[in-house]
């Protein structure tokens, strides 16, 4: 791309404004949900005007910065083209569980659904409510339901999720997932409408917007996301080469100056017309490359957690109702939090009833009055050194450990709703290729996009 000389003299000032101009929303005090708008609005302007004025190429408002640089690497590592194609197969079967042997015309190596299975199961029973609780405590101004994704207990729904999981894998359990969650909202929602309860206020949205910057931390969540989106990029570029399809560019997408991903671009004549096998894996591989990385930053974040123990805070950590959501208290009044002793589940401080009691945090004294029944009005978590969801004394480790749980949080909650049958997910391409009955195929749309849309409804209704 060669901008005019008069272009490119000022476009390192109208960067920098719009750097000022972003971070100056974000310092301002303004709700998230405004801050969002705006923000919104702001990089939706920036786009148009790097597009239309600045000359960049652009698609659907996002500005695309196109090279062929990352096409040298993407060809070196397609030439490992056994290791490839058993990375996306597995992919499938983490996807698909037992649908995967249709998809893949009863052509799967049996050890590679059996090593599937395992890794399935570590994802639906470990790591999937671990990572919805992470997201849970590090988002700002919002919330989603940390229990929608978490595994039952032993009981007639376990044996159904179980059975759900090992034979449609995590699609089968996401979409089940957010349907059921779904009429539980319609439930509050109309208990409210027609009985005057109210309960659709207290409701959780089961998903929401994750944004760095206005709901996650600015840069870690940047760097988490451009990670996810890289190595979802690459896959789909590696097994396209491996494929015979050609790769006409890889780059950064930018919404305004905010990037949002990478991309890769595959000719897509070439790959409608290849073998459904070859066109499933090479789609696959996206979501395939989020959730085996999942696995790998989980295992770096409890490393990470093991070895810096002595650097955590302990105390009661506040997550909401008292301004900084950063809080830690480590003594109310003359009270000392004895983290040995105190039972959060069932938290009784025994504070004098509509007064005021002094808190003394890692953020200085504060003053803050109790209720007529001697509660503090504040959501808390008990911090131990033990405790996996927590808050460091260090800065620079602070980063590091949040870096670290967005990265294998979010590579979770991407590479499984990716297989969702949505429009512009890659699920959607890889169920139409697969289901010839293209009913069944209009109708999972229909209804997962029903699903979604109900899970949100509860945002419309936060006061």
């Amino acid at each position: 791309m060669h901008l005019p000389y008069n272009a490119m003299k000022y476009l390192p000032v109208f960067i920098l404004l719009c750097v000022l101009i972003f971070f100056a929303i974000l310092q301002s005090d303004l709700s998230g949900l405004y801050k969002f708008i705006i923000i919104f609005i702001e990089m939706a302007a920036v786009s148009q005007i790097l597009i239309n004025k600045y000359g960049f190429k652009g698609e659907m408002g996002l500005v695309l910065l196109k090279s062929k640089k990352g096409l040298g690497i993407i060809e070196s590592l397609s030439k490992y083209e056994k290791f490839w194609k058993t990375f996306a197969d597995l992919g499938m079967v983490l996807s698909y569980g037992a649908l995967s042997w249709f998809f893949m015309k009863r052509k799967l190596d049996w050890k590679i659904i059996l090593f599937g299975f395992i890794l399935l199961a570590a994802l639906a029973f470990v790591i999937a409510p671990l990572a919805l609780t992470y997201i849970s405590t590090v988002i700002k101004g919002g919330s989603i339901t940390p229990t929608s994704n978490a595994a039952p207990g032993l009981s007639a729904v376990a044996i159904v999720y179980i059975l759900l999981l090992f034979a449609g894998g995590m699609f089968a359990v996401m979409l089940a997932s957010i349907l059921l969650y779904g009429v539980s909202i319609l439930q509050a929602l109309i208990s409210t409408l027609i009985y005057g309860t109210g309960a659709i206020y207290s409701t959780k949205p089961g998903a929401t917007l994750l944004l760095p910057g206005i709901n996650l931390p600015l840069l870690e969540g940047i760097l988490a996301l451009f990670v996810i989106l890289v190595v979802h990029e690459a896959c789909h570029a590696i097994l396209a080469r491996i494929a015979k399809i050609k790769v006409l560019s890889s780059g950064i997408v930018l919404f305004g100056i905010i990037p949002i991903g990478a991309f890769v671009e595959p000719d897509e004549q070439e790959l409608k017309k290849t073998e459904d096998i070859k066109q499933s894996r090479v789609i696959v591989a996206g979501s395939t490359a989020n959730l085996i990385s999942c696995i790998l930053f989980f295992i770096l974040f409890l490393g990470f957690f093991s070895v810096t123990g002595n650097y955590r805070e302990q105390g009661l950590w506040v997550i909401s109702g008292l301004g900084d959501k950063d809080t830690v208290i480590y003594q109310i009044d003359q009270t000392k939090i004895d983290i040995d002793k105190i039972d959060i589940k069932n938290l009784n401080l025994n504070l004098p009833k509509s007064s005021d009691v002094t808190l003394y945090t890692n953020k200085g004294t504060i003053v803050k009055k109790t209720d007529e029944n001697g509660k503090l009005g504040v959501n808390l978590i008990l911090l131990t050194k033990d405790s996996l969801f927590g808050l460091y004394n260090n800065i620079f480790l602070q980063a590091i450990y949040t870096f670290l749980g967005l990265c294998f949080a979010l590579n979770f909650v991407i590479g499984s709703v990716n297989i969702l049958p949505v429009p512009l997910f890659d699920g959607y391409r890889i169920i139409d290729i697969n289901i010839k009955h293209k009913a069944i195929v209009t109708g999972l749309m229909y209804i997962t996009i029903a699903a979604f849309l109900t899970n949100i409804l509860p945002i419309l209704f936060v006061r």
